[in-house]
């Protein structure tokens, strides 16, 4: 934001002794021409653009000042201080409106004591890929991805021990998912949602859980 700071206009001086004028503001002055003229800074800049004085919203550069202010008082009958306001609005610059933030995707951090028990989850039974992996480092870790889904698994005994998070994946055969799952690991089906059921908001849903990660399946 740009501050313009108030300044004496001038002062006289009468009997030897100095009186100065009332200070007015910036937004004083455009207030007084649009009360005058019933123009905005906004409209006289689109006026100024179609003049050849402004391009794109900024002062066109071999524009000068004088003629500006020139034509502010010859077509809208402003004082020179007036004219010089609208001239000094044309030189702030447009607060820049921000683009829209765009996501395309989340991708979680699982963290296991184990990271072997990880990859049996995620790699052995639900068919992801290792995309990148350091699993012989001192924390290993590794990036999985599967269906444009991707999740990074940690090793990290202290962080295991504070995060069970539960995940949520949407499929549009949760059937054919449950019979693979049901057959090669049945261990990690949840005790409590066991079997695809049709829950209260209308979603198919069925769930699995290792030592440190819910994960439930739905298809709507």
């Amino acid at each position: 934001m740009v501050t313009f700071i108030e300044t004496k206009i001038y002062s006289i001086q009468k009997n030897s002794s100095k009186q100065q004028l009332p200070i007015m503001s910036f937004q004083a002055y455009l207030d007084n021409i649009k009360a005058k003229t019933g123009k905005t800074p906004e409209d006289f800049k689109k006026l100024a653009e179609e003049k050849g004085f402004m391009m794109d919203g900024k002062l066109n550069p071999t524009t000068k000042a004088t003629e500006i202010t020139n034509w502010l008082k010859e077509e809208f009958d402003l004082g020179h201080g007036h004219a010089m306001a609208i001239f000094a609005s044309f030189k702030r610059e447009k607060r820049l409106i921000p683009k829209p933030m765009k996501f395309s995707k989340i991708v979680p951090s699982v963290f296991y004591s184990d990271i072997k028990d990880g990859l049996n989850l995620f790699v052995d039974c639900l068919q992801f890929t290792i995309e990148h992996q350091d699993l012989k480092s001192a924390q290993p870790y590794c990036v999985l991805g599967k269906d444009g889904i991707r999740i990074m698994l940690f090793q990290d005994k202290q962080l295991a021990q504070e995060h069970y998070p539960e995940l949520r994946i949407e499929t549009e055969n949760i059937e054919e998912v449950y019979a693979q799952i049901s057959a090669s690991h049945p261990q990690l089906l949840h005790p409590n949602l066991n079997q695809v059921t049709r829950r209260p908001w209308g979603a198919k849903e069925f769930a699995i859980l290792d030592k440190q990660v819910g994960i439930r399946f739905q298809q709507w």
